[in-house]
């Protein structure tokens, strides 16, 4: 929620809102408002449902909604009030440039992700009949909770609902959601009940995937698809290869492109890290690798293994795998 003298400061000079696109009965900035959950105080549910253009609105959305409601401004042709300063940033005098560069710091995925517990959290503020903006700690505490005793959530799904909290809502209490202590030990006995456990058991042989690209040379020869998949997948297991013959291949067809892997089709230009996963898989499976069972991050998994096997120090093995401690190797 919008610290109301805020809200009054916005009011003063862009006109006073008639309905309120995101908000509760606890809430609301003015009389009438449209909720996300079923509300008897609601004029409506979802405020995505309705045609913006037929309103003079006030919006206070969750941060990962932004772009979607910006689109629906523009296809509807609404006229309104809508503040974008992601949550609990609004609260520490930061100017607005800054909150924009610190928002910024969220990438597509890590909103997609956050949106979901979001989402969980309103519902869950709903039922107990809370303001999910501004909450203490206990409510918080009760939330995670849930998220592992009813949900069976991983501890790496709770923290991550814990980061979505930090970003959505205040707490009223001297302590931030990231700093406050009894929710770092909550989430310290998640982690010893229910401890992360590897993705895969056992791994695949990496020496089958290098007798498979052993298969592929001169490199003169390979079509660009067969070297940018044997480049993908080097580069996938070791840090340490050359890649000029990839890069002499490429130099006609990639004109001011810098990324190093390219498209091997028109028109050459970079390629997203789904698109490399899907060569390394590709590049798995031509090598006898059971990829139903195997993704291409387990690639690491494979190549460190393989390091240890062999004897190669642990310290220049977390360095390569980008590892801070050997628990996460040895898991």
């Amino acid at each position: 929620m919008l610290n109301r003298g805020v809200f009054k400061q916005i009011v003063d000079r862009f006109g006073q809102p008639e309905v309120d696109l995101f908000a509760s009965r606890l809430n609301k900035q003015v009389n009438r408002f449209v909720s996300w959950l079923p509300d008897p105080e609601a004029e409506a549910i979802d405020a995505f449902t309705l045609d913006w253009g037929d309103l003079n609105f006030y919006a206070f959305p969750p941060f990962c909604l932004i772009p979607r409601c910006l689109q629906k401004i523009i296809n509807d042709g609404g006229q309104g009030i809508m503040v974008v300063v992601c949550g609990p940033l609004l609260t520490t005098g930061l100017t607005l440039s800054t909150i924009r560069l610190i928002s910024a710091s969220w990438r597509p995925s890590t909103k997609k992700q956050y949106a979901v517990h979001i989402n969980k959290w309103k519902k869950f503020c709903h039922l107990k009949g809370v303001n999910d903006r501004v909450s203490d700690v206990n409510h918080v505490l009760e939330f995670l909770s849930d998220l592992f005793n009813k949900e069976n959530l991983s501890y790496s799904s709770i923290n991550s609902a814990r980061s979505a909290l930090a970003s959505y809502l205040i707490l009223n209490d001297k302590f931030t959601i990231g700093d406050h202590p009894l929710i770092s030990r909550l989430l310290k006995g998640i982690f010893n009940l229910r401890p992360p456990m590897p993705r895969y058991q056992e791994t695949w042989d990496v020496k089958v995937v290098f007798r498979y690209l052993r298969t592929l040379s001169p490199a003169s020869r390979l079509t660009l698809k067969q070297i940018t998949l044997k480049l993908s997948m080097i580069l996938a297991l070791t840090s340490a290869q050359r890649v000029q013959s990839y890069i002499q291949r490429t130099s006609n067809i990639r004109g001011t492109e810098r990324y190093l892997l390219i498209s091997y089709k028109k028109p050459y230009k970079r390629v997203t890290t789904s698109t490399i996963a899907r060569w390394i898989k590709e590049v798995m499976k031509a090598a006898g690798i059971n990829t139903n069972l195997y993704k291409a991050h387990s690639t690491r998994a494979a190549a460190t293994s393989a390091a240890s096997s062999n004897d190669l120090p642990i310290t220049h093995i977390l360095k390569q795998a980008g590892w801070s401690n050997e628990k996460t190797f040895r898991t």
